[in-house]
């Protein structure tokens, strides 16, 4: 099984090292591993001659998401970590928006990776909403978190997401998609062929199969969703936690793969997680906030025009 190792933040100026304490999450550097990393993704999951990866976590305003807030119109806009594009596209940002496949967003390893889940949703929909192609969205830490996040293309809307067990199956997932890329694959169809997730069925629920193979749900609008349904219940912890808040003055976001909106709402959320909590209890409601601004102002809309 193949896990990156996090460099550890120098203390001294004889470069000595110090481990990073759960406490203490922000001793690691995400900016001084992203080299490291992009080398660690090229040279662990090889693709097909004609697409690969890209490093992106730069380039501001990459990605954007038209919305409405109180009526309105807003747009969240920023970028992802990495990428996978086909090798013959430009590095025109239109012409890279075009032609998306996976988009992937990379988390230190002591932060809970449900805490950034509404920002890698928010990327994987911003992503496919201009792509040609169906875009797949990774939330990770390369160490012992993988979660898988998708929508299709044609109506009616829907959005699946799993989490993976098994870093064997995240480099499975990379493998056969990247084989099979095009306007009309069907990603969950392909995870469930290739025995990456399970199928969500009364007979086949995830946990009568492997303890290595994922989760997997899709929501449509108007069907019964089961625990895992990301706008089932806002409150409940499984699978989406993370906070936000909204905001009348410009902020500035210390993480440039962080998603800051024209009206700073996602600046302030990118704030809000570099902010220490006493409790829990502020935690939770931080994350609960956030996970509803989600459902109702990106998620909602996005189903409203299902039959």
């Amino acid at each position: 099984m193949k896990t990156y190792i996090w460099k550890y933040p120098t203390t001294d100026k004889k470069q000595n090292t110090t481990k990073p304490k759960k406490d203490n999450p922000t001793g690691y550097d995400e900016e001084k591993n992203m080299d490291s990393i992009f080398t660690f993704l090229k040279s662990n999951y090889p693709l097909p001659s004609n697409y690969e990866f890209r490093d992106y976590h730069t380039k501001n305003k990459l990605i954007t998401y038209p919305f409405y807030y109180h009526g309105e119109p807003s747009e969240a806009n920023g970028t992802a970590d990495f990428f996978i594009l086909p090798k013959t596209a430009t590095e025109m940002n239109a012409t890279i928006k075009m032609e998306i496949l996976v988009v992937i967003e990379i988390k230190q390893p002591l932060l809970s990776l449900d805490n950034y889940v509404p920002q890698i949703i928010i990327e994987t929909i911003s992503s496919n909403s201009h792509s040609r192609y169906p875009v797949l969205g990774v939330l990770t830490n390369l160490v012992d978190g993988w979660k898988l996040y998708w929508s299709n293309k044609t109506f009616p809307i829907t959005f699946g997401y799993c989490t993976l067990r098994d870093e064997r199956n995240f480099s499975k997932a990379i493998t056969c998609l990247s084989t099979i890329f095009s306007p009309t694959l069907n990603i969950p169809e392909t995870l469930i062929k290739n025995e990456i997730i399970a199928p969500n069925d009364e007979e086949n629920t995830p946990k009568k199969h492997e303890e290595n193979k994922g989760e997997q749900v899709e929501n449509k609008e108007g069907e019964k969703n089961d625990n895992n349904d990301i706008s089932a219940n806002p409150n409940k912890k499984p699978k989406t936690s993370t906070p936000t808040t909204t905001a009348t003055t410009p902020t500035t976001t210390t993480k440039q793969h962080s998603f800051n909106s024209q009206i700073d709402l996602w600046g302030d959320i990118a704030n809000l997680d570099d902010i220490p909590l006493d409790n829990e209890s502020e935690k939770r409601m931080l994350m609960d906030y956030k996970t509803k601004f989600l459902i109702e102002n990106i998620l909602v809309p996005l189903f409203k025009d299902n039959s």
